[in-house]
């Protein structure tokens, strides 16, 4: 019971499917859903499973990323995530903190959460934009409703990520983006190489809204 059910069928059904419950007192419930989707190529590619992150290969430069979100936790633990693996972090609580701190500072590239009370994401990333900023510039978010991703990019986010997101993912297009690589746990290019101290989870960041 409660709203998770309710948002479940809106999903569904918003992919061409529905969600369906049948339930008897005293023996129990039993939920199915079913969806629309297109079969797989049998030459589908699959790609090869890499280990953890250990950080960028030596000799590349330290490129500078800023993340904006109002939770100080969620700022904490990315500007973390980043620093651990080589590159440079910062972090903002808000909109307006964020616009400065990134004329004061010059990323290379800005996260910026979408769900912030006062200025908003869009509207944060509609000013850089419109300012003629030449960091990349990405935005993450809990919603999961399509308009405001669009909305999100057509204010000049090149990619929305949604939470709960993988950090090796968001490493990957972080350093794709800046034309730097990655050095992971078992390649043979990182034996010997000091692997840098874990970063905290991200599980706050992730989860957050």
């Amino acid at each position: 019971t409660g709203l998770g059910l309710s948002i479940g069928r809106h999903l569904a059904r918003m992919m061409g499917g529905d969600l369906k419950a049948r339930s008897r007192l005293g023996v129990g419930s039993a939920f199915e859903f079913t969806l629309e989707v297109a079969a797989a190529s049998s030459e589908a590619e699959v790609k090869r499973l890499r280990g953890r992150v250990l950080g960028l290969k030596p000799g590349q430069p330290r490129r500078k990323i800023l993340v904006v979100d109002d939770a100080s936790d969620n700022v904490s633990m990315a500007v973390s995530l980043f620093g651990s693996v080589g590159f440079e972090a910062q972090g903002a609580a808000s909109g307006e903190a964020g616009l400065e701190l990134h004329d004061a500072w010059r990323p290379d590239v800005v996260l910026m959460d979408l769900g912030m009370p006062g200025m908003c994401g869009v509207e944060a990333l509609t000013r850089l934009r419109d300012a003629g900023s030449s960091a990349a510039l990405f935005a993450f978010t809990a919603s999961g409703f399509e308009e405001l991703s669009n909305r999100a990019r057509a204010a000049g986010a090149r990619e929305v990520f949604f939470k709960p997101y993988r950090e090796t993912e968001l490493l990957e297009r972080m350093a794709a983006v800046l034309g730097l690589e990655l050095m992971y746990e078992g390649d043979p290019s990182a034996q010997g190489a000091c692997a840098p101290a874990p970063a905290a989870s991200l599980a706050s960041l992730l989860l957050g809204v």
